[in-house]
């Protein structure tokens, strides 16, 4: 029996379910041992132990997730995840400890204040804030109005208030009527008719080429006019698929796969999956068009929750995305996956 397995109950799921659950498990445990900061990934582990009802996992998760995002930066994060700790287990020390070296280092000076976890809702009774002493407010200054050059005169005199009770009278206005716009393929009295011409709206393609000229071209790994000549351009409609520019590039020898997928890692901290090893949902992939997923070579391979994940080897393709998300109300998420096997795999879901 493997560790993980410490704290389960029943949740009531099916047989079926638990195995695809079971198996997204020890796929993503494998991701976070290979990459410990991979907060998404964490997530959707965390996620998973829950649906288990493996709980012990969930809080073990938690403090790593916690971990994790402390070091990339993100301290408000971090302060989530301990106090989710603290909410199923008030007493647990190592959550109690983080947040109170969370609060010294926040505000290194000044006077004592309550650790973390008892000014964040887990207070011990009798301790009290210190007053804030608070400065009495200044007296108003009296507003000075400077001399304004006035057009045609030399200097106007200081600008003064009326005395009380004094009737100011606004000037008159007369209101014009602005002349009505003439609908449209309507003939204007005096001049013939022009036709209107209403404009096509521009579609925007974000499909991550700027990106990817940052990626391989600034850093000289390509040639600018190699870049422009093996971008791929996807036809609107298409049959097959469009192989993604790493796997061309990698085809011409210019770039190995294996650099590539490294660089694009280290650039967005989106987790690679082994997509030869994972058990995908095809039935899930077969709700989503296939024209979409042939045209920019991605596949949803799987689900937790109301998250779908998508296999990708452009994770900067935005319009991808957001052409996929027509198709669902869930929330999509990128992983990075090798070419060669995306493309099979996208075969095998639409049988080409």
């Amino acid at each position: 029996m493997r560790k993980g397995n410490i704290g389960t109950m029943d949740t009531g799921l099916s047989e079926a379910e638990r195995q695809q659950l079971e198996q997204t498990v020890e796929m993503f445990e494998a991701i976070v041992e290979s990459q410990p900061y991979d907060c998404q990934s964490l997530e959707i582990l965390k996620e998973a132990y829950a649906k288990l009802g493996r709980y012990a996992d969930v809080i073990r998760t938690s403090k790593r997730l916690a971990k994790s995002y402390l070091q990339l930066g993100q301290v408000s994060s971090a302060i989530l995840e301990y106090e989710a700790v603290l909410h199923t287990n008030p007493n647990d020390q190592e959550a109690l400890e983080a947040l109170a070296q969370i609060d010294a280092r926040v505000i290194p000076s000044g006077p004592p204040i309550q650790k973390a976890a008892e000014h964040k809702g887990y207070s011990k009774p009798g301790i009290e804030e210190p007053p804030i002493a608070v400065a009495p407010p200044s007296p108003p200054q009296p507003k000075t109005v400077e001399s304004i050059p006035r057009y045609g005169e030399k200097t106007a005199e200081a600008v003064s208030s009326p005395p009380p009770g004094t009737e100011i009278l606004a000037p008159k206005l007369t209101l014009t009527q602005p002349p009505k716009a003439p609908t449209p393929g309507a003939t204007v009295k005096g001049s013939s008719a022009i036709p209107r011409v209403v404009p096509t709206p521009q579609v925007i393609i974000n499909d991550g080429r700027d990106e990817m000229y940052r990626i391989f071209v600034e850093s000289k790994l390509v040639a600018p006019g190699d870049f422009e000549q093996y971008w791929p351009t996807p036809p609107v409609v298409t049959d097959k698929i469009i192989e993604p520019f790493i796997q061309i590039i990698a085809d011409l020898r210019l770039v190995p796969i294996e650099t590539s997928l490294k660089l694009i890692v280290e650039k967005t901290r989106i987790p690679f999956i082994p997509l030869d090893r994972y058990d995908i949902d095809y039935e899930l992939a077969r709700q989503f068009p296939a024209q979409v997923c042939l045209k920019w070579c991605v596949l949803p391979f799987d689900r937790m929750g109301k998250t779908i994940f998508v296999a990708t080897a452009n994770p900067f393709n935005k319009t991808a995305l957001q052409e996929l998300s027509e198709a669902t109300n869930n929330r999509l998420i990128y992983y990075l996956a090798a070419p060669i096997e995306l493309t099979k795999s996208i075969k095998k879901a639409f049988r080409i």
